[in-house]
């Protein structure tokens, strides 16, 4: 098993206008409205909701609103054997977790798209955040970890993810939350 952590640069405001939904092969909104049972209207979050981990709400036919983070990502490695989701451990090294170990997010639901194919990945976000607080440490050692340098005019800080493949984040939901359980 390799930790080696890889390091590449980004600047924020770029990633944050990729992140905001319109890409070039589909649509954050359009994935949203049609992959959630009884959507109505999907609107972009205000700047605050963004700071809770919240990129756009889902208006329900019922009335709910759904609370949704979208992971952009700009190269589908899927057609190079590379089937994975990012999933953040740290959001500032050091300093702050990742959102994906975050417990205290709003958020109800995660969709990945990837922008080359407009391939997407829609999940529950409790789910997730669930099975990889349990699953964080052999994870880590198992996909090794990516740190990624951000740049916000005179800031920079750096996070890190790791890179689990998809089938194994399902696979991981279904061990916990499928009818194999027991609560006695």
């Amino acid at each position: 098993m390799n930790t080696q952590l890889t390091q590449c640069q980004f600047s924020f405001g770029e990633r944050m206008a990729m992140s905001n939904g319109v890409v070039a092969t589909c649509d954050v909104s359009e994935v949203l409205k049609r992959m959630i049972p009884g959507a109505k209207k999907v609107n972009k979050s205000s700047a605050e909701d963004d700071k809770i981990g919240v990129d756009w709400w889902v208006e329900k036919v019922c009335g709910d609103r759904i609370a949704v983070d979208a992971k952009v990502r700009e190269m589908d490695y899927s057609r190079r054997g590379f089937d994975d989701l990012a999933l953040e451990t740290w959001s500032v090294i050091g300093k702050k977790i990742g959102w994906t170990l975050d417990e205290s997010k709003r958020c109800d639901f995660v969709v990945w798209l990837w922008k080359d194919t407009g391939r997407f990945c829609l999940m529950s976000f409790p789910m997730l955040c669930h099975v990889f607080c349990r699953n964080v440490e052999a994870w880590r050692l198992a996909y090794r970890p990516h740190k990624q340098r951000s740049v916000c005019g005179p800031r920079t800080w750096e996070s890190e993810c790791v890179f689990v493949p998809r089938s194994v984040v399902w696979k991981a939901i279904e061990q916990e939350f499928g009818s194999q359980g027991s609560i006695v």
